[in-house]
């Protein structure tokens, strides 16, 4: 019995997971460009913790700043 309730927290946390994901996929660049800087970093943190909170713990992530060096803003 245990078990199962292990597993079902397992796969809701994973479905939180994969719906940010999502939602970070479905950002388009034009709304990138109609928010503030500030918006802009807390939607994508708020969202990149969601998605990916293994890459978290590993501090194998990107931040948006260092996106932008990278597209050269």
């Amino acid at each position: 019995m245990e078990t199962e309730f292990h597993l079902i927290d397992v796969l809701w946390k994973n479905i939180s997971a994969i719906e940010a994901q999502e939602q970070l996929k479905a950002l388009t660049v034009a709304d990138w460009s109609n928010m503030k800087k500030n918006s802009r970093s807390k939607i994508h943190k708020d969202l990149y913790n969601q998605a990916y909170p293994s890459q978290l713990k590993k501090k194998n992530y990107i931040t948006i700043e260092d996106l932008g060096k990278v597209l050269g803003r």
